[in-house]
């Protein structure tokens, strides 16, 4: 039932990070018995693409969702279109951390390099206030 990345490993309990930055505690019994999934080797068409932008950058935080949503949707051969979570990760006093996450049709390598490229330029085309990106 918990989902999350292994932060340690003591005597008693396995300790993991998940989606909301809980330490979450799980008994060695539990771990046992259980059956374990390694997400990292199950999931490699998962892309997940964290960035922060400064504080009066991401204020509008619906306009940014809209503008990530409507550039994955140009990519929907590649991104399955139901899979796509956008969230903010955390505030801090000066930025913004965000976290953009969505499974791909098929694993390519170099087709996840361009999707996250045209993401990152997006996202710099927002904080610089101009249009889609790579447009004038």
């Amino acid at each position: 039932d918990d989902h999350g990345k292994i932060i340690d490993i003591t005597l008693s309990n396995i300790v993991i990070r998940n989606e909301d930055d809980d330490a979450v505690l799980i008994p060695n019994n539990t771990a046992f018995t259980s059956n374990i999934i390694n997400q990292t080797i199950e999931n490699t068409r998962k892309m997940v693409i964290d960035f922060t932008l400064p504080l009066q950058s991401a204020h509008d935080y619906d306009d940014l969702q809209k503008r990530l949503f409507s550039s994955i949707q140009t990519m929907k051969e590649q991104v399955l279109m139901d899979s796509v979570l956008f969230r903010v990760v955390s505030v801090h006093h000066n930025e913004v951390h965000f976290k953009l996450s969505f499974m791909l049709h098929t694993k390519n390598k170099s087709r996840k390099s361009q999707i996250r490229d045209a993401i990152f330029r997006e996202v710099l085309a927002f904080d610089a206030g101009i249009g889609v990106a790579g447009t004038n």
